[in-house]
């Protein structure tokens, strides 16, 4: 009865790596996201504070007693 092979080495080198730099700017594009995101919010929050909403009175509810 014979052993099986042993299985082959883990890759080293570039076929270690093939998949990091699509890994790296997925998730450069993630942070480009919510800093677009956190541009935007900060953005509304200005226009907002210097366009404040103003108070309109109304008048008290009558009732038909």
């Amino acid at each position: 009865m014979t052993t099986p092979p042993p299985p082959p080495p883990p890759p080293t080198g570039a076929a270690a790596n093939s998949n990091r730099p699509a890994a790296r700017s997925l998730w450069i594009a993630v942070a480009l996201a919510f800093g677009l995101m956190i541009a935007a919010w900060c953005v509304l929050f200005i226009i907002a504070s210097r366009n404040r909403v103003q108070e309109v009175p109304l008048p008290a509810p009558q009732t038909n007693r």
